[in-house]
């Protein structure tokens, strides 16, 4: 009895088994990073954690140009997997995984926001019920 792989992949037992395991590993959650969490945070901030946790910072996008980029604000952190040449041979170009990079997207338009809210913000009833 054929299974629905076999019949409609053309595979044998075996090669359904393997294209079961070769999917799963591209299609799984991935590595665990131990990298820290950094969305939210000035990027002067962020860089030296992630470069404390030996990580290569690069910034992927900028919007604004408002503040100094270490004040910037982190809106976005994802993982870099790039094939980097090696020039070990013209003839046979040959290419490494580099894995070490984080890219950075940064809000340079808005200062970060404080904690903690100015006092008599919370007990205001300005503006509440169209009253002025």
């Amino acid at each position: 009895m054929n299974t629905l792989c076999e019949h409609r992949l053309g595979l044998g037992a075996a090669g359904c088994g393997l294209a079961l395991l070769l999917g799963a590993g591209l299609f799984g959650s991935g590595p665990a990073t131990a990298d820290p969490t950094v969305v939210g945070e000035p990027f002067g901030d962020a860089a030296s954690s992630l470069r404390d946790a030996g990580r290569t910072v690069v910034i992927g996008a900028v919007v604004g140009n408002n503040l100094p980029l270490e004040q910037c604000i982190v809106t976005n952190m994802r993982e870099v997997s790039a094939l980097r040449p090696a020039t070990v041979d013209e003839e046979y170009p040959q290419y490494y995984a580099d894995g070490g990079e984080v890219q950075l997207s940064v809000n340079c338009d808005v200062a970060p926001r404080s904690q903690t809210p100015e006092p008599g913000a919370a007990a205001s009833d300005t503006g509440r019920d169209g009253d002025q």
